[in-house]
């Protein structure tokens, strides 16, 4: 039975300098927070978003351990004033292949995309895109937030921006490993330019992070040993899927962590939580008692001190 995962990554506290709204991630427990900086004086908008320099798509790269299939992403986006005076715009969200030679994304197009109109985004949480076609990729891909030649949009009202993660929850080791890691296309006609957005950011200059936005991705596993992995924390394909009234989840660890566990609806609701904590290195199997869930489709999130990961099960 195939399983499928949904990837996320770990949040701290990041330097005031900046204006900043910030997002409690509901997929993770204690006073872990995102944030969204903004630029002000002469420059306008959101590091990650809608800005006055024009930068109009953000992406991240991520690596697996084996072919999958991605299904969409979820994102979490802030508007300049919580509010929505543009409903009908239109975000775009792709998928990319990695170009081998340089580590950015590949060729002129994405290779799947999916759509989301602000007035469908849950502002202050995560919202679920589904691209319109699940998709095969190996080895490494992209996830990007378009927002479109918005220099030219007339948008007047809604400056949107992304999330990420603080200041230093990119490593690095991370840096110096995969280059392009998150990625930013300056405002181009035809071919993408893409820069990256550690060494080519410039305010604030060299923002060591992730963006928070993760894709869902289907393991092409039938027996349980499917994988995905993000800073040496490991789950394999949780099993029976679907479930009855029990689930156990295999996963590894590199280094002593401090584990929670958290089952929740596809609204990002948390139903149930699990707080372990510190567990040693090594293999693992952690059983889950489904018999209060009603039949259906959740997510258990696994979150440690430096990543988390997202598995959705069904139970019937």
């Amino acid at each position: 039975m195939k399983t499928t995962s949904l990837l996320l990554l770990s949040a701290l506290a990041l330097s005031q300098s900046f204006a900043q709204e910030t997002d409690t991630l509901k997929n993770f427990s204690g006073p872990v927070s995102l944030e969204a900086g903004k630029y002000s004086g002469a420059d306008w908008g959101f590091y990650a978003g809608h800005n006055s320099k024009e930068q109009q798509q953000f992406g991240e790269k991520y690596l697996v351990d084996e072919h999958v299939h991605v299904l969409g992403v979820v994102a979490h986006l802030a508007t300049s004033n919580g509010t929505v005076t543009n409903p009908h715009f239109e975000i775009d969200f792709r998928l990319w292949n990695v170009d081998a030679a340089t580590g950015k994304p590949a060729g002129n197009a994405s290779i799947e995309e999916g759509h989301l109109h602000l007035e469908d985004a849950n502002l202050g949480g995560p919202t679920l895109i589904l691209f319109h076609n699940e998709t095969h990729v190996e080895e490494a891909f992209f996830v990007t937030m378009d927002l479109g030649d918005y220099a030219h949009d007339g948008l007047s009202g809604d400056t949107v921006g992304l999330y990420y993660a603080p200041h230093g929850t990119r490593t690095a080791a991370d840096i110096s490993a995969t280059p392009f890691r998150n990625v930013f296309q300056a405002h181009s006609h035809g071919t993408p330019n893409w820069r990256d957005f550690y060494t080519q950011f410039t305010t604030p200059a060299q923002l060591a992070t992730h963006l928070a936005l993760y894709p869902v991705v289907e393991m092409e596993s039938h027996t349980g040993l499917g994988k995905v992995a993000k800073n040496g924390l490991q789950l394999n394909s949780p099993f029976p899927n679907p479930a009855s009234n029990e689930l156990t989840l295999p996963f590894q660890l590199q280094k002593h962590s401090r584990l929670s566990f958290q089952i929740m609806d596809l609204s990002g609701r948390i139903l149930s939580s699990i707080d372990k904590g510190i567990i040693n290195p090594g293999e693992h199997l952690q059983k889950f008692d489904l018999s209060n869930l009603a039949a259906g489709t959740y997510i258990l999130s696994v979150i440690g001190q430096e990543a988390a990961i997202g598995i959705r099960f069904n139970k019937y």
